[in-house]
């Protein structure tokens, strides 16, 4: 079989994956911080601990206990968002919700990216 050693010596990775799943409770938060910023994010709502109750995802942790915010019931997905972040917080709405977090990196480093805050000049976060 024909390797590509010689051709790919030095592979240069500009999009790795990312993955994370788990489970937040009924009005706890959780939240997903990414070494590098995403360029791309795929949400999941996986399980639902009874009837009628959502996942709630947002960028900050007022925006999920305000109205910046978005909700999922179980089976829910949102994305592909081609969006930059460097973190992601979850909440559960009435009960304990499962998610799966699918994204793609970039290869800035969120240390180097700034938090995107109302404070820092960003609406509906």
């Amino acid at each position: 079989m024909a390797g590509f050693e010689a051709d790919n010596n030095i592979p240069r990775v500009t999009r790795p994956p990312f993955f994370a799943s788990g489970t937040v409770n009924n009005g706890a938060n959780a939240t997903i911080t990414f070494a590098n910023v995403t360029e791309q994010l795929i949400i999941d709502c996986t399980s639902d601990s009874g009837s009628g109750n959502v996942l709630l995802i947002g960028v900050t942790t007022a925006g999920v206990g305000g109205t910046s915010r978005v909700a999922l019931t179980a089976g829910g997905r949102i994305g592909p968002i081609d969006a930059q972040c460097k973190q992601i917080v979850l909440a559960g709405g009435g009960g304990n919700m499962g998610y799966q977090i699918t994204a793609v990196l970039s290869r800035i480093p969120s240390d180097q990216y700034p938090d995107i805050t109302t404070a820092n000049g960003f609406e509906g976060v």
